[in-house]
């Protein structure tokens, strides 16, 4: 429907055209219904936005929670991550790097570690979830513009262990 029809009084109109609706403030002309249009899409992606960061933030928290398991097992087993590196590929898929001391890393104990690794990885996955752990030693400094370069842009440093061994009575 154009907008002359709205506009025109029906004694204006001539006898061979009858408007078939009766104006009311239902109707909306073409450039309000461009604009409702516009405004929908645009509260529809901002609120895709927020969605998605509510739900990195989340996986970002997991991150933290799955890093940590994998830190409680190396302490257990005695070894010492120096670091890990986080790398975000999506908001749902996520790959960390733990850096390792080269004596603990070539250590043949240490391949315990990719069995349990393997297994948080397989445990927490599902369709908004997916965390990836892998490791390397510490030979050399580390190439911080390399690890940029793959994709690795935050870092932990354990401060502390992340647990203690608890007293057992």
């Amino acid at each position: 429907m154009n907008d002359v029809g709205i506009l025109l009084p029906e004694q204006s109109l001539s006898e061979d055209w009858k408007r078939n609706f009766t104006p009311s403030s239902e109707n909306y002309t073409s450039d309000e219904v461009i604009d409702a249009y516009l405004k929908g899409k645009e509260d529809g992606l901002n609120q895709h936005k927020v969605v998605l960061m509510e739900k990195l933030k989340s996986n970002l928290l997991k991150t933290v929670t799955h890093r940590n398991q994998l830190y409680e097992f190396l302490y257990k087993h005695s070894f010492t991550p120096e670091t890990s590196f986080l790398k975000i590929s999506s908001v749902y898929e996520f790959q960390i790097l733990i850096i390792i001391p080269e004596k603990e890393y070539l250590k043949e104990s240490f391949l315990e570690t990719y069995k349990y690794a393997s297994e948080i990885e397989k445990k927490v996955h599902d369709d908004t979830y997916n965390v990836f752990f892998s490791f390397t030693n510490s030979i050399d400094e580390l190439n911080d513009d390399c690890l940029r370069s793959e994709g690795y842009l935050l870092q932990h440093i354990p401060a502390t262990p992340v647990i203690k061994e608890k007293n057992r009575d």
